[in-house]
């Protein structure tokens, strides 16, 4: 993913992370291509069958895998959160 691509993990649960590209820095993705994202995002993880599932989201380059944690865990210097119900399009 570039610096400016979009990165999605349902908060608190394993799961898969979902990457919306974004043809530059500066453009924004719509509110349902975010929505949409986000519930591909919660299907493939450990909120599945939740009813809603919050869905933290971010740029890239917001996205650090600090020294000596796990593999799979990272941290995010910034985060946005949408409440989605987990489904595919």
């Amino acid at each position: 993913a570039q610096k400016h691509d979009l990165w999605f993990h349902a908060r608190d649960v394993p799961g898969s992370h979902v990457v919306l590209r974004r043809p530059g820095p500066t453009s924004q993705p719509s509110r349902h291509a975010l929505e949409t994202v986000a519930s591909i995002a919660a299907h493939y993880s450990g909120a599945r069958h939740a009813g809603l599932a919050p869905v933290q989201y971010t740029e890239r380059k917001y996205v650090v895998k600090p020294r000596g944690v796990p593999a799979g865990a990272v941290r995010l210097l910034r985060e946005d959160v949408l409440l989605v119900e987990p489904r595919l399009p």
